[in-house]
């Protein structure tokens, strides 16, 4: 929260407050915002922060979110790539990213064997470097991304 600038976020998300973490979301029109969909044993499986104006950089302490299948930060300010921590996160299936402010290489996320979807703004798009990236940014795409049944 402090490491992306909470404070000047365009939806706070009940973030830090005195609710559990599970409840760190809300559905607007079909789409799922926040931090939530909690496994059983009520661990956070999805933390999607999109066109929110985080800025900064994720802190490396992401990478003990163990049971997270979905990151979606796309549409920010973030100017620094996500922290190379996200490999610990051996339940991660999808990763966006594109619509940012950092020009890095990714190819480090290739490796994780659960991560079949990262997209990212590629080369001439944006400067990332990932050989393993679905590259670009298709506004009916990213949306259909965080339609709320795609976490159930």
């Amino acid at each position: 929260y402090y490491s992306t600038d909470g404070l000047s976020w365009n939806k706070k998300l009940l973030f830090l407050s005195n609710y559990d973490e599970c409840n760190w979301n809300r559905e607007n029109i079909g789409f799922f915002e926040g931090a939530g969909h909690c496994d059983e044993e009520g661990f956070i499986t999805a933390l999607t922060l999109w066109s929110n104006d985080l800025k900064g950089a994720l802190p490396p302490e992401i990478g003990a979110l163990s049971s997270l299948k979905t990151l979606a930060l796309f549409n920010n300010n973030l100017n620094m790539p996500p922290p190379k921590s996200l490999i610990r996160l051996e339940s991660l299936q999808r990763l966006y990213v594109q619509k940012n402010k950092f020009k890095a290489n990714l190819d480090y996320l290739c490796e994780m064997p659960k991560l079949k979807d990262i997209k990212a703004d590629c080369e001439n798009q944006g400067g990332v470097k990932c050989s393993c990236c679905k590259c670009g940014w298709d506004d009916k795409e990213a949306k259909k991304d965080m339609m709320v049944d795609l976490f159930t």
